[in-house]
C-alpha cells in the first residue's frame, strides 16, 4: 500500500515540474500587471479616503454656518428690520456685525434681504443697495433649514456660492439671512491642507459640470463637457496615438456619467490641463439642495514607475521558480516522511484523545465524591445543630418558662428571642440536610422549598410539577433539590425579577426541570460562565448527573434553565 502511495507521489512530482515550467513563462508575462493591480489599488485607497476626509471637511463647514444663520435669524431686532424695511445702518451693538467680524476670515460677507431681493443690512465689500436675484428667495416649504445657491462667474476664479436662511413669521417667509462665501477660499481652507504632492490633482465641478476649483488655475470658471467635447473634435490627446487618445476619451466620458450616478467611485479620464491619460477617484459634496463633485486625479506615468524598478524583481521571480523545480525532489522527500509522522501524530492525538475522555471522567468522579462529602458534611452538621444546639436551646426555654416569673419585666423579649432563635435553627438544620429529601417525594420538598423562598423573597415564585416518580434515587433528588436552590438565589441576587416559575415535568425514564425568571437577563458566554459560582455548581451537577442542560437569557429578557436528566 506504502508503494503505491509512493508511485502516486512520483507522478504528483512530475506533474508538479511540467506545471511549474509553464507557470514560470505565464508569471513572466502576468507579474508587471499584478503589479499594477497593486499599484492602483493603493493609490485608490489613499486617494479616497483624501477626498472622504476633505468632503466631510467642507460639508461641515457649511453646517457650521447653516447653524449660525438658523440660530439667529429669528432676533427681535432682525425681524424688526426686515418688516419696517429699514436700510440704516445700526448705531449700536448688531449681531450681523459681532458674527461677521468672528468669522470675516472665511467669508465674504453677511447680509439681510427682504423678499425683493433688497439688501437691508449687509456687511461685507458691496453696496447696501445691491440685490440679489429673487429665484433666491424661492424657499421649499420647509423653513427650518438652510438653501445654497452657486453665482458661478464663467471663465473666472471669483465662482462664490450663498448660503440663505429663511426669515419668518408664523408661517411667513418675510426675508432672507444668507452667508456670502469664496469657494476658492473655502477650497484653500477646508480642502487644499489635506492634498500633498503624492495626493494626486485637485478639481470641483458642480452638478452641471462647471469647474468651480482644478490645480491649473486657468480651467476655473469652464465647464468640463464642452473641454471634452474640443479633446473630441480634435481626436488627438498629448503624444498618445489617435486610436489610444479615442480609446482613453471614451473612458473620461463613462467616467462622467458614473458621477452623475454614484455618490462615490473611481475610473479613467483625461487630465485636461497635463494631456494625460489618468487615474481618479471622486466623492460627491452634499450642500443641501446643491451636490457637487471633488475628484482627485493622477497621471499613469506617475502611477507605474515604479513598475520600470520592478524588472528585477521579475528575474529574480524567474529564477526563484527554477531553483524551486530544482529542489522539487527535496520536497517530494520531505512530502513522504511528513505523511509517516502525520500517521503517528494522529495515533498519538487518539491517545491524547482518549486520556482527555479518561480524565474528564476522572474529574467528574472527584467531583461527585466533593459534592457527595459535602452533603455528608451537612448531614452531619445538620445532626449537631439539631441533637446538640437545638435540645440545648429547648432546654433553656423550658427553663425560662419554668424558673422565671412573666412579671419579670425582659421575660417576653428574652422568650421571644429563645424561641426565635431555636426557629432559626431548626431553618438552618433543614437547609443544611432538608428533611423533606429524606421522607418526601421531590416534588413535595421542591414545593416546601419554593413557599420558603416566596415567603422570605417577597418574589412571586409558582411550582409545576407532573408525572414524578416516587422511587427516584435520593443522590439524583439530592443534586436536583440543590440546583433549584442555586437558581432560585442566583434570581434573589442577580436576576431583578418580581416573577419566577418552576416546572418538574417527567416519567420513568427523563426528568425535566425548567427554572425561569423575568428578570434583566444577560449576556451569556464562557466568561460570564467562568466568573459565576452559582452557574458553575449547577453545570457542574447536572455533568455529575450526565444530563443536558440549556440557558437562553438576553440583557432585558429574563433566563430560563432547562436540564434533563435520564432515570434509565
Amino acid at each position: 500500500m506504502r508503494k503505491t502511495f509512493f508511485n502516486r507521489l512520483m507522478f504528483i512530482y512530475l506533474l508538479i515540474v511540467v506545471l511549474l515550467a509553464s507557470v514560470s513563462v505565464y508569471i513572466t508575462i502576468n507579474i508587471n500587471k499584478e503589479f499594477k493591480n497593486s499599484i492602483i489599488n493603493q493609490w485608490e485607497k489613499q486617494m479616497l479616503s483624501t477626498t472622504q476626509i476633505a468632503t466631510a471637511n467642507v460639508e461641515n463647514f457649511i453646517v457650521k454656518y447653516s447653524e449660525s444663520l438658523l440660530t439667529i435669524r429669528n432676533q427681535p431686532d432682525i425681524l424688526k428690520r426686515v418688516v419696517e424695511k429699514d436700510i440704516s445702518h445700526p448705531v449700536n451693538y448688531c449681531i450681523l456685525c459681532e458674527l461677521y467680524e468672528t468669522h470675516k476670515n472665511e467669508v465674504e460677507g453677511i447680509q439681510l434681504t427682504d423678499l425683493n431681493g433688497t439688501v437691508l443690512l449687509k456687511f461685507a465689500a458691496a453696496s447696501q443697495t445691491e440685490k440679489i436675484p429673487v429665484a433666491i428667495h424661492s424657499f421649499g416649504k420647509e423653513t427650518d433649514k438652510t438653501y445654497t445657491l452657486l453665482d458661478f462667474h464663467p471663465k473666472s476664479q471669483s465662482s462664490l456660492i450663498y448660503l440663505f436662511a429663511p426669515v419668518v413669521i408664523g408661517d411667513s417667509v418675510i426675508g432672507s439671512l444668507s452667508w456670502k462665501i469664496s469657494i476658492s477660499k473655502m477650497v484653500e481652507k477646508y480642502i487644499n491642507p489635506y492634498l500633498s504632492e503624492n495626493s494626486g490633482y485637485l478639481w470641483l465641478i458642480d452638478s452641471n459640470l462647471n469647474i468651480l476649483a482644478h490645480h491649473e488655475k486657468s480651467f476655473i470658471g469652464l465647464n468640463a463637457y464642452y473641454i471634452m467635447k474640443d479633446f473630441e473634435y480634435t481626436g488627438k490627446l498629448g503624444n498618445y496615438s489617435v486610436s489610444n487618445s479615442q480609446k482613453y476619451m471614451k473612458e473620461a466620458s463613462r467616467f462622467f456619467t458614473l458621477i452623475r450616478q454614484k455618490e462615490s467611485g473611481s475610473g479613467n479620464y483625461v487630465d485636461f490641463a497635463h494631456n494625460e491619460y489618468s487615474f481618479a477617484v471622486f466623492n460627491t459634496i452634499n450642500l443641501g439642495n446643491q451636490k457637487w463633485t471633488m475628484i482627485l486625479s493622477i497621471p499613469y506615468e506617475t502611477i507605474f514607475e515604479p513598475v520600470r524598478k520592478n524588472h528585477l524583481k521579475t528575474y529574480l521571480t524567474e529564477l526563484i521558480i527554477i531553483f524551486l523545480i530544482t529542489f522539487i525532489g527535496l520536497i517530494f522527500y520531505k512530502m513522504t516522511r511528513h505523511n509517516i509522522l502525520l500517521e503517528k501524530e494522529a495515533e498519538y492525538l487518539a491517545e491524547i484523545a482518549k486520556s482527555a475522555e479518561e480524565l474528564k471522567n476522572e474529574k467528574q468522579r472527584r467531583l461527585a465524591a466533593l459534592i457527595e462529602g459535602q452533603e455528608q458534611e451537612r448531614r452531619r452538621i445538620s445532626r449537631e445543630i439539631h441533637d446538640s444546639l437545638g435540645q440545648q436551646l429547648l432546654a433553656m426555654k423550658l427553663k425560662l418558662e419554668n424558673n422565671c416569673s412573666s412579671e419579670f419585666h425582659e421575660y417576653g423579649e428574652i422568650h421571644s428571642l429563645v424561641l426565635k432563635t431555636i426557629s432559626e435553627t431548626r431553618e438552618i438544620s433543614n437547609l443544611l440536610a432538608p428533611v423533606e429529601l429524606q421522607e418526601s417525594r421531590l416534588d413535595e420538598a421542591l414545593k416546601s422549598l419554593i413557599v420558603k423562598f416566596q415567603q422570605n423573597s417577597g418574589i412571586k415564585t409558582d411550582f409545576v410539577s407532573y408525572g414524578i416518580p416516587g422511587n427516584i434515587d435520593i443522590s439524583i433528588k439530592t443534586y436536583l433539590y440543590r440546583i433549584v436552590q442555586e437558581g432560585l438565589s442566583n434570581i434573589l441576587k442577580h436576576a431583578g425579577a418580581t416573577q419566577a416559575d418552576i416546572q418538574l415535568l417527567g416519567n420513568k425514564e427523563q426528568l425535566t426541570l425548567i427554572i425561569q425568571d423575568n428578570g434583566k437577563g444577560f449576556e451569556f458566554n464562557q466568561t460570564t460562565k467562568a466568573k459565576g459560582n452559582g452557574l458553575n455548581n449547577i453545570f457542574d451537577r447536572v455533568n455529575i448527573l450526565k444530563g443536558n442542560i440549556e440557558l437562553e437569557t438576553k440583557p432585558g429578557e429574563g433566563c430560563c434553565i432547562t436540564i434533563k436528566i435520564s432515570l434509565v
